[in-house]
């Protein structure tokens, strides 16, 4: 969680080309729309733009004498800026120009029957350009001070140092050598993996198992791990003397271990210690009727360790544009573990419950029973029960079983069977006029966005379902989503990459920034991560959809600090304990709360 902060940014709509020296091709073109030429106009200034080659008007190399088109990215997937028209006379080395040059053009602007052009200007070719970003996981750092722009051929020397108790594992890349030296002919994203050289309480609970102690049975060696209090079995802080639980996650979503039983003499400062509070434990594993224990031993409090991509702006995309935004985000959370099909059941997976137990849809106010799952879609009565709803509908992609996305939770979610049947796999919109059916949460079906029969769910969760969308348009570029005609309305798929129509783009834009993101959202995200290993980037970090797909598109992502002024409201650091209608609770930072006997409250 962030702070809460008061923002003081800059109000620039581009970088100006003074400061830069030169302006890219989308940032020209909006100057170009900004002056609204007239056909054929021309603008009364000239402009310095950069830019790759990506084909030639007339035919490439027949008329070198043709117009020729440049854009910020070398593959040429779009072509924003028809430049300007050459003749024999305005470089000498026109002939040597290649698609896939990157070039320097100078020139004015003009609006030749519609489309932007760079007249009676020049240009001159320039080194090629690649953007190295290094990024650092948890227990270390990078020398980052190496990431920005380097012509082709550039050898930089990069670094990974690990922090105390952890070591260097490897680069993104598989690259095990800690220090080495890369020649930069692309675009590189790399992040440093670091091991603990400790325990976690998965490993200690992998060893717990192995030994196959019988009951009562203590281990003849003692082991040391980390992780985080999550509570106390016999109530928090009346029975400080009780066990108390360890995992590696702070929210205490689970509680893989009870650690071990405290006694008067095993720490001096047990009893400053909080739910939340991060511990290094060591003793001997024993089998306690069944539970995994750990006896005889002692632990101490320590700082918790902390992702550097964490805070209030992700350093690790400064200078990025979308396009390598998005192609970072993919390496980061592709291939995701997931679950088995069975498994995404709201009851086997945990992570859709409202904080007095019952499954949450969001397309519904029905309050389910976590056991109230039900196979068949036969069902009349709204709230009789829920079944599993594929927010991307599994027929835009051909009802391939095989695809992760078919048990991919970040966009599998509960839903009221009848709701779920309505929606059937139209795709999301907002309906005009009468709608066909609602529901009494106000979801309705009817003719709407995309000139078709669409599904509306309430205001509160149209930004949820964008960052989902955003979300698998990332994690699943490389899909084929327009396998029905339906998807089609809201993908599109060319080359082997999955995009969005301008419509759907326009739509899930518009949800996004009216809905900004929900506890509901963080808290999903978290329970998704542990059970198939991948987040949800868009609620993480919602700023960077506008530099993908919206407002900021084209221009390099500035990782603002947020100033704090003297109302500032600071994070508590450490669990807190509140009276509810007379019963004590304990609230971890993230808002996960527990009753003083160690129950927790969903």
């Amino acid at each position: 969680m962030r702070k809460l902060w008061i923002m003081v940014l800059a109000s620039l709509l581009w970088v100006s080309a003074t400061a830069a020296d030169y302006y890219t091709v989308a940032q020209v073109m909006e100057i170009y729309a900004g002056l609204g030429l007239g056909t054929g106009a021309t603008s009364s200034g000239s402009y310095t733009v950069r830019g790759y080659v990506t084909r030639w008007y007339s035919g490439y190399p027949n008329y070198q004498n043709g117009d020729f088109y440049i854009d910020d990215t070398a593959d040429g997937s779009t072509s924003l800026l028809e430049c300007f028209r050459l003749t024999a006379g305005e470089t000498a080395d026109q002939r040597k120009l290649e698609v896939g040059e990157y070039v320097e053009v100078n020139g004015k602007l003009k609006n030749y029957n519609g489309r932007a052009e760079i007249v009676n200007g020049t240009f001159r070719v320039m080194p090629k350009t690649f953007t190295l970003t290094l990024i650092a996981g948890v227990g270390g750092s990078v020398n980052s001070s190496v990431n920005g722009e380097y012509e082709s051929g550039t050898k930089v020397t990069i670094t990974a140092t690990p922090d105390a108790d952890y070591s260097f594992l490897q680069w993104s890349d598989g690259n095990k050598e800690a220090t080495r030296t890369l020649t930069i002919t692309e675009d590189i994203t790399l992040r440093a993996e670091f091991k603990a050289d400790f325990l976690t309480i998965a490993d200690l609970m992998t060893i717990y198992n192995s030994l196959g102690l019988s009951s009562g049975s203590v281990s003849a060696d003692s082991y040391t791990a980390r992780g985080y209090v999550t509570y106390w079995k016999n109530g928090y802080p009346q029975y400080q003397n009780g066990d108390f639980f360890v995992d590696d996650y702070a929210d205490g979503s689970t509680s893989l271990l009870e650690c071990f039983r405290l006694t008067a003499g095993d720490a001096a400062d047990k009893r400053k210690l909080e739910v939340g509070e991060y511990v290094e434990i060591n003793g001997q594993l024993q089998n306690y009727y069944g539970r995994a224990e750990m006896v005889n031993g002692t632990f101490r409090v320590l700082a918790a360790p902390q992702d550097p991509g964490s805070g209030d702006c992700y350093s690790a995309y400064e200078g990025m544009k979308g396009p390598q935004i998005l192609e970072a985000l993919y390496e980061q959370i592709k291939d995701p573990d997931t679950v088995t099909y069975y498994n995404l059941r709201a009851d086997k997976t945990g992570v859709d419950y409202r904080a007095n137990g019952t499954v949450w849809d969001i397309y519904t106010d029905c309050a389910f029973a976590s056991n109230g799952y039900c196979y068949s879609v036969d069902v009349t009565e709204e709230c009789e029960c829920y079944n599993r709803e594929h927010m991307v509908p599994q027929s835009w992609w051909g009802n391939d079983n095989s695809k992760r996305m078919r048990t991919d939770l970040h966009h599998v979610i509960p839903a009221d069977a009848v709701t779920n049947n309505k929606r059937s796999n139209n795709p999301y919109g907002e309906v005009s006029g009468t709608p066909e059916w609602s529901n009494t949460a106000g979801s309705k079906v009817g003719s709407g966005t995309y000139s078709t029969t669409v599904f509306e769910p309430a205001d509160e969760y149209k930004g949820d379902i964008a960052r989902v969308y955003f979300y698998m348009l990332t994690c699943y570029k490389d899909q084929n989503f327009t396998q029905h005609w339906k998807g089609q309305k809201v993908f599109t798929y060319s080359n082997g990459t999955a995009s969005l129509t301008s419509a759907a783009k326009s739509l899930f834009l518009k949800w996004h920034r009216n809905d900004p993101v929900s506890e509901k959202e963080i808290e999903r995200n978290n329970g998704v991560e542990r059970l198939q290993g991948n987040r949800n980037p868009y609620v993480d970090m919602p700023e960077l959809v506008e530099y993908i797909w919206g407002s900021n598109a084209g221009k390099a992502y500035v990782c603002e600090v947020a100033t704090a002024v003297d109302n500032t409201v600071e994070q508590e650091t450490r669990a807190v304990k509140i009276l509810e209608n007379g019963v004590l609770l304990i609230v971890l930072p993230d808002g996960t709360r527990y009753t003083a006997t160690g129950v927790r409250l969903r």
